[in-house]
């Protein structure tokens, strides 16, 4: 994929969920956490133990949950993946990262036999249960429904949700990344899912869409962006740059319509007049180069 800008780069987190860092105020989403938390579903995990323990407990201004089972195939293939994130992440006092069994384990021998597998695979802990699929069913009512479909309401047929991510930000939007840029690696991974919580501390998740189709083309899956500039832009440069971007986006986003064009180029606009760096998600993925004999190589 050919990019013509020059400001690309990676981002920090700018205001919004962040918490405090050092020799810095507590932030306004930290100051306000009780009230955050009340804002989560009354639904209670179990763990390993078998005592209760309630969701509300485990959020804070940004929260991965991770679903996952012991007969679910890809959740095992990704779990390094997950893992190595959820290490990356583990210092950070404003994330927390929720890995949640959906295994229906309600005995003590159920959840010990789920135990013995998460520590052969290397699930990372705390290892906590959703016997009753009470999250799995709160989740999934989340989901966005494509025109005409029907909710599933069939426990057997909602399994196959998984493996299952939800991010949600301070607020407690939900977003679902049914795909991670970069997610063929444990890097690629780490880095993808790092940028979708950056745009959870900024209440900036985009809208979720509905779980791509098996086999189906994935134009949901979001390509990030991320922009930095020395100082703020005059007003003309900055409609040059948004007259470059556009030209981009139709150029290498064949599938957007002209409304999620003009939506994208507002919002970064609107951000970079607000200050010097802007992040965006562009849904779907860029058409793929095939080299055509236009191009000359430099």
């Amino acid at each position: 994929m050919r990019i013509g800008w020059w400001w690309v780069c990676g981002m920090c987190a700018i205001a919004g969920c962040a918490g405090p860092t050092q020799n810095q105020p507590q932030s306004p989403a930290a100051a306000a956490e009780p009230a955050r938390t009340a804002k989560a579903p009354s639904i209670d995990l179990v763990d390993e133990g078998g005592k209760p323990v309630p969701l509300s407990s485990l959020v804070r201004p940004v929260t991965v949950i991770a679903m996952w089972a012991t007969w679910c195939k890809g959740c095992i293939e990704e779990m390094p993946r997950h893992a190595a994130f959820q290490q990356a992440m583990k210092a950070d006092p404003d994330l927390a990262i929720v890995t949640v069994s959906s295994d229906e384990a309600k005995t003590p021998e159920e959840r010990a036999k789920v135990k013995a597998f998460a520590e052969e695979k290397a699930v990372p802990g705390p290892l906590l249960f959703d016997p009753d699929h009470k999250l799995m069913d709160y989740l999934t009512g989340r989901i966005p429904l494509r025109p005409g479909e029907a909710r599933n309401k069939k426990p057997e047929e909602t399994e196959i949700l998984l493996p299952l991510h939800a991010i949600l930000d301070c607020d407690f939007n939900v977003y679902f990344p049914w795909s991670v840029d970069g997610e063929d690696t444990v890097d690629g991974y780490r880095a993808g899912m790092g940028r979708l919580v950056d745009l959870a501390r900024q209440r900036r998740l985009p809208p979720s869409q509905p779980r791509p189709k098996a086999g189906a083309s994935d134009q949901g899956t979001p390509t990030p962006f991320s922009f930095r500039v020395p100082k703020p832009m005059a007003p003309d440069e900055l409609e040059a740059f948004l007259r470059h971007f556009r030209g981009t986006l139709e150029g290498e986003f064949t599938h957007l319509t002209p409304a999620q064009v003009d939506a994208l180029i507002g919002e970064i606009r609107t951000q970079l007049t607000q200050g010097t760096e802007a992040m965006i998600l562009v849904p779907g993925k860029p058409r793929e180069d095939k080299g055509s004999e236009s191009e000359t190589p430099r």
